[in-house]
């Protein structure tokens, strides 16, 4: 016969087990989606496996039929499985397995066979840790989470996942799951201290300051935003350090300088800026408090209108201002700005501009406008494309304006289009890891790389509508940060960002985000009209079967739960039994419940009173009773007496008795 501890459920063992399951399909998500989710019925397996609920049987054979399952659950046909195929499905795995490190960029057919290698890798090492875990032993321990940390050390060794603040508080808790065996004590008492010591960490650190990303260790912090556009690798490190704190009736974008020129390379600032009427602009002050930012351009959420700060300022160019002298930590300032706000019901009534009114803010590269047997507004050229530009990058960028823009009456049409053309159908992903960019980096990310940060999205968006005749430029400075109070904001490093301003005739400018969501910019929902209110994108949803596997998995789990809860209940502990493990003298064979009112007496008359309720309840007619919840009662009885402090040590006193 086994041992009784096989045979009793260990829910600690299998929440551990999903928890480190769980993280490791987390990190994989974002380069390979929703095929991760055929792990489901692996993991559940397994828990039930490593909780004692499943003997090992069911767990073996389906950890052999998962290597032909992963492979066929990664999309690949059939005859991948025959074997004559058998050297070339191998060949294919490496090649999946070598292209990890930048699945994102792989073509479909590499980034398929990614999937099937990480699915059979993940799925075989989950499979084998429950088995290994449904014995106890710290050799089967160790050996178990080494198997489950294959997915997620491998997320973070590749920087699939760079961030290893969440990474590591998933070991930690799975960690103390196992160790703890579903015991209430040890896991309270771990999670109270981690928890205290990482609440003082937090107010020590500035947000986030103690998670380095890997891999940017020489790089120096960020404390001063340029402006300029350089479509290369980040120069500093950002650990989510506040830059600035800013009071305001309204979230905003807090722009510190506009781009309103163009060299054909990247947007620079404009020396001669175009300021236009904004006839919808409504004047707001915020104040500003500087915390580790050492840039002396003043950040505002639209036009500045007036400065107030000690120092004193000086206009800059592209409709900034400049501190006099570099602000110190604690300095504030005061700015009253012009902020346009439209719906989009009214920015959908502005028509396109005709005639060549804008043509400096749709014009690119510099000098002198272009004569006028040009087209105006450039994307025409499409129709009629010049010898020297076809097959161009160039002219495929006029191309792509003219296909976006023809047709389409109003600007707020364009600017939509072109969103949906950036954001939607995964042609582009959000990446701070580039190269160093060519001579055109623009083009180059729109038609080779089609990867890149904020500076790629937002410039790529301009230079679009520039050429569909739209009059548009870039705007640097800073996301909304995350809300800390009523009308204040925390600006930190990594909300550093760069968006598109389209100026509406009759309305002014108005800013849109043209970046995906996974930048790590806090943006305020409804910055940007046409994203208020969109639903996330559901690509990573996954598909009906996969779903359907994923809910048949999670039934199996509480099916298999409530059978064995109710097969192995523990019987409930009687309030007699409580007090007597309460009582501060211990208790003989003949002490009676009455007998036990004085000794509890000393914690406190309500807990006393326990004893009294409990033998009226035993010795009950015509048939005796028990009081419901008997834990309940005690913890508000010893609240009561003696305090929240106090009485957890009590009922940890019960615990230990139990045991």
């Amino acid at each position: 016969m086994a041992p009784a501890v096989d045979r009793e459920p260990r829910w600690g063992d299998a929440a551990a087990l999903i928890l480190l399951s769980a993280g490791g399909l987390v990190a994989w998500w974002g380069d390979l989606g929703s095929g991760l989710l055929w792990l489901a019925p692996v993991i559940a397996v397994a828990a039930l496996t490593a909780g004692g609920l499943l003997g090992p049987r069911p767990a073996i054979v389906l950890a052999v039929a998962w290597v032909p399952g992963a492979i066929l659950a990664a999309g690949q046909p059939l005859g991948r499985l025959a074997p004559a195929a058998l050297d070339t499905t191998t060949a294919s795995l490496r090649i999946g397995l070598e292209a990890l490190p930048s699945v994102g960029d792989a073509t479909p057919v590499v980034q398929g066979w990614a999937l099937a290698a990480v699915l059979l890798l993940a799925g075989t090492s989950i499979g084998l840790a429950g088995i290994l875990w449904r014995r106890p032993g710290w050799e089967r321990t160790v050996a178990g989470f080494a198997l489950l940390l294959v997915p997620l050390a491998g997320a973070v060794a590749l920087q699939q996942a760079p961030d290893a603040a969440w990474e590591g508080a998933i070991v930690l808790v799975a960690v103390v799951l196992r160790v703890a065996r579903g015991r209430l004590v040890p896991i309270v008492a771990t999670a109270t201290t981690v928890g205290a010591v990482a609440l003082f960490g937090a107010q020590v650190a500035a947000p986030r300051a103690g998670w380095q990303p890997f891999g940017h260790e020489h790089l120096p912090q960020f404390h001063e935003l340029d402006t300029s556009q350089t479509y290369g690798p980040l120069g500093d490190r950002r650990t989510g350090a506040v830059m600035l704190d800013i009071n305001a009736a309204r979230p905003a974008l807090w722009r510190m300088q506009v781009l309103e020129a163009f060299d054909n390379r990247r947007w620079l600032v404009s020396r001669e800026g175009a300021e236009l009427p904004e006839p919808d602009a409504r004047r707001h002050t915020i104040r500003v408090q500087v915390r580790g930012l050492h840039n002396q351009l003043v950040v505002s959420p639209g036009r500045i209108m007036a400065v107030q700060s000690r120092a004193g300022t000086v206009p800059q160019p592209g409709e900034g201002e400049s501190l006099l002298k570099p602000p110190h930590e604690g300095e504030t300032y005061r700015v009253e700005a012009a902020t346009v706000q439209a719906s989009v019901a009214r920015l959908a009534r502005v028509p396109r501009p005709t005639g060549r009114r804008y043509e400096a803010l749709t014009q690119i590269g510099l000098g002198p406008p272009p004569p006028s047997s040009i087209p105006y507004p450039l994307a025409k050229l499409a129709t009629d494309m010049p010898t020297v530009l076809r097959g161009t990058d160039w002219g495929h960028l006029f191309h792509l304006s003219w296909r976006l823009s023809a047709g389409v009456p109003t600007e707020l049409g364009v600017v939509r289009r072109v969103e949906d053309y950036l954001l939607r159908g995964g042609r582009y992903r959000y990446t701070t890891e580039v190269g160093t960019p060519g001579p055109e980096p623009l083009l180059e990310f729109l038609f080779h790389t089609h990867a890149g940060y904020c500076q790629h999205f937002a410039g790529a968006a301009a230079l679009i509508l520039r050429i569909a005749g739209v009059p548009s430029r870039v705007a640097v400075g800073f996301a909304t940060g995350e809300q800390i109070g009523h009308d204040t904001w925390a600006v930190r490093d990594e909300d550093a960002h760069a968006w598109v301003e389209v100026y509406f005739p009759g309305v002014g400018w108005v800013p849109f985000n043209p970046t995906p969501s996974a930048a790590a910019a806090d943006i305020s929902p409804g910055i940007d009209v046409l994203q208020a209110g969109v639903a996330p994108p559901t690509e990573g949803a996954g598909t009906l079967p996969q779903l359907l596997g994923a809910a048949a998995a999670l039934a199996l789990l509480l099916f298999a739960g409530t059978r064995l809860a109710r097969r192995h209940r523990v019987p409930r502990t009687r309030l007699g039994e409580l007090l007597v493990r309460l009582a501060p003298e211990p208790s003989g064979p003949g002490t009676t419940l009455r007998g036990l009112h004085p000794t509890l007496t000393e914690i406190g008359p309500a807990t006393a009173d326990l004893a009294l309720l409990a033998e009226r309840a035993r010795f009950a007619a015509p048939t005796p009773t028990e009081p419901p919840h008997p834990n309940l009662m005690v913890w508000r009885a010893l609240i009561a007496d003696v305090g929240f402090p106090r009485a957890l040590a009590l009922m940890a006193r019960t615990v230990a008795g139990r045991r």
